[in-house]
């Protein structure tokens, strides 16, 4: 049988291991992070803009709260990226193989509930520049795409898409092109 100084004294040991390597894990912690290189902050180009406040809800009904405000959350950020631009994306693919009109394609979008946004319509947009290099530029002129879009965003959400066109390299000439028609 084992004597009882013996356990006590295993008991011991363990118990300073653990007591010694849980003081000196936050200081070893500390020297790791002091030696991670820093990373470079990359400028976005709406550094000059003034960036408003966003209220954040919690998840449930609210009877004071419209469905546009609750969707309107920076919280779906991965949804986002992984489900709803490659949707898009291959939506635009398809329609383009299937040579649809742009009108056609953006009443497809409002039919199934997608928000009409300069992140949703600047692949249209896109899509729009590609359908007339593919089809003719008399199918789809200035005019139509203006005309089309006023039919699904208000006038004045106007400039604020030509805004959006302009920092994207693709469609800044697009952008001077409809600023000049409307």
């Amino acid at each position: 049988m084992a004597s009882p100084r013996r356990i006590t004294w295993q008991i011991f040991v363990v118990l300073l291991t653990a007591i010694v390597s849980s003081k000196a894990a936050p200081l070893d912690q500390a020297k790791v992070m002091g030696e991670i290189p820093r990373l470079l902050i990359a400028r976005s180009p709406d550094v000059g803009q003034k960036t408003a406040a966003t209220t954040r809800f919690l998840r449930g009904t609210f009877a004071d709260v419209t469905t546009d405000e609750m969707n309107n959350e920076e919280r779906s950020y991965i949804l986002n990226k992984f489900v709803h631009k490659p949707a898009i994306n291959a939506a635009l693919t398809i329609s383009l193989w299937l040579k649809d009109s742009p009108a056609k394609v953006l009443s497809r979008f409002r039919q199934r509930g997608i928000s009409m946004k300069e992140n949703n319509l600047l692949p249209w947009l896109e899509y729009v520049l590609k359908y007339r290099a593919k089809v003719g530029y008399t199918s789809a002129d200035d005019a139509y795409v203006i005309k089309t879009l006023k039919q699904v965003i208000p006038d004045i959400q106007l400039p604020i898409l030509f805004q959006a066109m302009e920092k994207k390299a693709t469609l800044r000439n697009f952008a001077k092109e409809l600023k000049s028609v409307s």
